[in-house]
């Protein structure tokens, strides 16, 4: 995820600092400095769109693909394997449970 930011602001201006971290949880750290172009909500409560960054309860991040359904989130996340893990050396598709997420930034340009 600090990967695409990266890449999505590289040849933009913004009025938010871009996030320097790989740790889940340190993205809430960096969203709640920022501006209110970077929304932080925690918890959710099932507000999640497409394009929004999702941290997990154990410590993971993706990015949302698709809107909620059936107490499930599509989703895009890197360092994961077929099982899962948040150790993994590969980006895959994931569906993981609502009830996994712990908080979501929104980013609005």
């Amino acid at each position: 995820i600090c990967w695409l930011m990266r890449e999505a602001m590289k040849d933009s201006s913004y009025t938010f600092k871009r996030p320097t971290t790989a740790s889940a949880w340190g993205f809430e750290e960096w969203a709640a400095k920022q501006n209110n172009k970077v929304q932080l909500k925690k918890p959710h409560k099932d507000d999640i769109k497409a394009g929004d960054i999702v941290m997990f309860t154990f410590s993971h991040i993706g990015l949302a693909i698709g809107e909620p359904h059936d107490g499930y989130i599509d989703t895009i996340e890197g360092n994961t394997d077929g099982q899962g893990s948040r150790e993994g050396g590969a980006v895959l598709q994931k569906k993981r449970k609502l009830s996994a997420i712990r908080s979501r930034i929104r980013i609005t340009v």
